[in-house]
């Protein structure tokens, strides 16, 4: 699926970063009164300040339960909609799930540059295959539009979005995006609204997405510029044989701090912190940052 180092992180590896960055904001600490002459420089004071605003950069999962439900002909036929034959042939051998998924991260009150935003969740390999996510790629231009969105899911199981009017003013628009927007009460009868209040905060940066057909689904971001708090919704279709009474779910989110971001900012004060840590000079060097949450036996829901 993808070869991003970010995938083998572990809760761990996440904890041995924020040990690390502590140890650092200690020695950093330390040494910035000894710098140009035993003065302190405002340079090397905002690199302590860095150094300890990356060691409370902070992830935090929804609870899977708070959007999760099973795709019934009863929740369809509630909205006047009527599924599309193939579900209907489907769902005889296997029963469908959506799962919608909040990823808050805290990062302070200003902007910290990652080199890489992973978020990837992995389902129970013997039961579980996704049928589909989103956001997708070609859903970046329109998140960039600023306004509420809601994601809904039409009779073939397919996503149907509400969005700002303005969005459909987007030149260039995919013709599948195009064909899957609409305004505010438009899914109306057409769709079963699962997410009425869908955020992407990152719709500006270029999206990797995968997953379908598999156990993980997994969305990537590149050089992502995080500001505050960001809040990022993902939605999953999947199925599961019937008679499956739960899953297991792995939630994981992992921010690759940008090396060359953090030494250039930190000045001086990298020369002297690098003989205590020489792998802030190492090319391949990481400071990954993030959560990675386990659900067991996650029952699923039967209406």
């Amino acid at each position: 699926m993808s070869d991003d180092p970010a995938i083998n992180v572990s809760q761990q590896d996440i904890e041995e970063t924020t040990r690390l960055l502590e140890q650092m904001v200690s020695a950093a600490k330390k040494q910035v009164g000894t710098l140009a002459g035993g003065v302190q420089t405002d340079l090397a004071a905002e690199g302590v300040a860095l150094l300890d605003k990356l060691r409370t950069v902070e992830v935090r999962f929804s609870n899977p339960n708070a959007k999760f439900f099973r795709l019934t002909p009863k929740r369809f036929e509630r909205e006047g909609i009527e599924l599309a034959g193939w579900v209907k042939d489907s769902l005889k051998t296997f029963d469908y799930y959506f799962l919608g998924m909040t990823a808050n991260l805290f990062t302070g009150d200003t902007g910290v540059q990652f080199s890489s935003l992973l978020t990837r969740f992995t389902f129970s390999p013997d039961t579980t295959i996704l049928h589909s996510l989103f956001p997708t790629s070609q859903w970046r231009t329109v998140f960039s539009v600023e306004g509420g969105f809601s994601v809904g899911v039409d009779n073939e199981l397919n996503y149907g979005i509400e969005a700002p009017e303005r969005s459909l003013e987007i030149p260039g628009l995919n013709a599948s995006v195009r064909g899957a927007l609409t305004t505010s009460g438009g899914l109306k009868g057409k769709a079963v609204i699962a997410m009425p209040d869908f955020k992407y905060e990152q719709g500006r940066s270029e999206i990797a997405v995968a997953g379908e057909g598999s156990d993980i689904a997994q969305w990537r971001v590149t050089t992502p510029e995080l500001k505050q708090q960001q809040r990022v919704d993902y939605a999953m279709i999947f199925k599961v044989p019937k008679g499956a009474a739960a899953i297991t779910l792995e939630g994981k989110m992992i921010a690759q701090t940008s090396m060359p971001w953090l030494t250039a900012r930190l000045g001086d004060l990298l020369n002297a912190l690098a003989g205590v840590f020489p792998f802030l000079t190492r090319r391949d060097a990481k400071l990954p940052l993030g959560a990675v949450e386990t659900w067991k036996d996650l029952a699923l829901p039967q209406d």
